[in-house]
C-alpha cells in the first residue's frame, strides 16, 4: 500500500445531470490499505488526505496545454478525453500521475509545498480514485 492517489469529485448520477458541486480532482492522499469485500468490490482507507483549494477539471487540464494533454493525458483513466467510469479505483501510470502533479502545481501554486506539510511528494507512483 501506500500509494498516492488523485480523487475526483465525479457526478452522484449516472445521466450526465449537473451537480451543485465543481466535479474533478479534489484532493490528493495516500492509500493506507486495502480490504477485499464480496463480488469483486473493495473498501479502501486513504490518509494524509490533501484537499486542494478547489476542483481541477478536465478542461482545465486540456487548456493548460493542449500538446502535454494530448500527448500524455488523453487515453489517461479519469481524466481521459472518453473516460465516464465512476466509484471506481483506476490506475494512471508514472507519467500521467506526474503529468498531472505538475499542471496542478502549476494551476494552484499555493499547494507547491503540499508535499512538504503532508509528507506526501506529488510527483511520486500513484493511482486515481474516481467517486
Amino acid at each position: 500500500m501506500s500509494s498516492l492517489v488523485w480523487i475526483w469529485l465525479g457526478s452522484d448520477n449516472n445521466k450526465g445531470v449537473a451537480t451543485d458541486w465543481t466535479q474533478g480532482i479534489r484532493a490528493l492522499a495516500r492509500c493506507k490499505e486495502k480490504t477485499e469485500l464480496k463480488g469483486k468490490r473493495f473498501e479502501i482507507v486513504l490518509d494524509d488526505v490533501f484537499i486542494l483549494p478547489r476542483s481541477i477539471e478536465k478542461s482545465e487540464l486540456l487548456s493548460f496545454s493542449p500538446a502535454t494533454y494530448a500527448r500524455d493525458l488523453s487515453d489517461a483513466a479519469i481524466v481521459g478525453l472518453n473516460n465516464y467510469a465512476s466509484q471506481v479505483v483506476q490506475l494512471l501510470s508514472d507519467k500521467e500521475f506526474a503529468t498531472i502533479a505538475a499542471i496542478i502545481g502549476d494551476l494552484l501554486p499555493e499547494v507547491q509545498e503540499c508535499h512538504s506539510a503532508c509528507n506526501i511528494d506529488p510527483l511520486s507512483r500513484g493511482i486515481g480514485v474516481q467517486n
